[in-house]
Formats: C-alpha cells, structure tokens, sequence
C-alpha cells in the first residue's frame, strides 16, 4: 500500500494549475472619423471595463493596451476672385492623454503650440481659384501603447475600471490671397478616438491537470503495488 500512496503524493506535488488568459475591450469614437467623439474645445470619454472574476482563479497579471488618435477634416473654400491659399492646423490646448487609478497615466501628446495636424492646399503659391473649395481629412498616427506600474489589485475589487480619455484642441483653418487674408468660407471639425484592451493572466487553483510524466510514476506506482499484494499473496 506504501508504494500507491507514494505515486500518488508525486502525481499530486508535481501537477500544475491551469493557466488562463482573458480579456475585456472597448472603445469610443471612430478611428479616422473627424465627427465622432467631436472635441469642441475640450472632450472627456470614459471607458469602464470589468475588473477580473475572482471565481476564475488566481490573478497573476494584468496587461493594459491602450489606443489613441485625432481626425480632423472639412473643407476652406475661397470665396475672393483672386487665388488663394488655403490651410489648418490643430493645436494641443490641453494635454492629450488617458489616466486611471489602476496604472500611471499616459500622455499621448502635450499642449503645445506645434500643430498636431496641419495642411495646406499647396506648399506655396496660391493655387485655389476663386470659389474653388480645399478639403481635406487626416489623421496623426495611431498611437498603440502599454500603460505601465500595473496596479493588480484595482482589478479585484468587484468594481469596473476606469479609463479616462482628455484632451483640448483647437482647429484654426483660413484662405490667404496675395493681398492679406481671403474671403472665405470653412467647415471642419475634429473628434477623436480611444481604445482600451486589459488583458488578464490567472491560475485556476480548481481545476489542476497533471503532467504526462506525473501519469507515468502513477503507472509505475499502480504496477509495483500490484506485485508487490501478488507477492505478498
């Protein structure tokens, strides 16, 4: 009976907890839409994701990815009968950036005098005829990042997660003749878009699968108790 007892204890001390991985996701605004998630001056967007389900397992990690981008677009039409020159540009009033309690911040761009966007309907001269219409519609890089000093516990609480999205910019778009400024007329507009991605490693401490080697020496275990109450016999 000591040689069962004994494959068993080493089946048991060298199986291994189940590893899983789970995630939860979501997202506001449109990736390359300048009207969805508009930032009139200034927008804040909230993702509330579900922290981790406890009656899974064991939290082991967590990893949050986080997208971003801005999309401005329109149209500057030269109203004057001379050529013009027409342009944009976006400017950061207010940092562009995405902050929770579950992990540092991050900040995708700075307010700053530097355009993130800008354009013009040429690169010098004046082109745009006279009742002639500049549009355009572009996008900064979409920006794909890891938020860093992960804060585990955050994710066990019960309570969803927070992810806030802000960010303060202001869209300038005008026509130029050769003379001074142009008359004109200009619709545009510039929203952005968010995404947040946690990614949740876990052991399930239930549910424990042994190893092929384990299964062997229970195998060998099982054949030695055997011959040895055959002997014994």
């Amino acid at each position: 009976m000591k040689t069962f007892i004994s494959a068993a204890a080493l089946l048991l001390a060298s199986s291994s907890a189940f590893a899983g991985i789970i995630s939860e996701t979501d997202t506001f605004g449109t990736m390359g839409s300048n009207t969805d998630a508009l930032i009139q001056g200034s927008d804040i967007e909230t993702i509330s994701l579900a922290g981790f389900d406890t009656n899974l397992g064991t939290l082991t990690g967590v990893t949050i990815a986080v997208e971003g981008q801005v999309t401005t677009g329109g149209f500057i039409q030269n109203n004057s009968t001379e050529l013009a020159r027409a342009d944009f540009d976006v400017l950061v009033s207010q940092n562009w950036q995405v902050a929770t309690a579950a992990a540092d911040d991050y900040i995708f761009a700075n307010a700053s005098f530097t355009p993130l966007l800008a354009g013009a309907s040429s690169v010098s001269g004046y082109t745009l005829a006279g009742g002639d219409q500049f549009n355009f519609n572009t996008s900064t890089a979409l920006f794909n990042i890891n938020l860093t000093s992960v804060d585990l516990a955050a994710f066990t609480t019960g309570s969803a997660v927070d992810f806030i999205f802000s960010i303060g910019a202001r869209t300038n778009g005008q026509a130029f003749i050769d003379s001074g400024v142009s008359e004109f007329e200009g619709v545009f507009s510039t929203a952005h878009y968010g995404k947040v991605t946690v990614t949740y490693s876990y052991d399930d401490v239930i549910t424990s699968v042994p190893e092929p080697t384990s299964l062997a020496i229970l195998a060998l275990g099982l054949v030695g108790f055997g011959l040895r109450k055959k002997k014994s016999a």
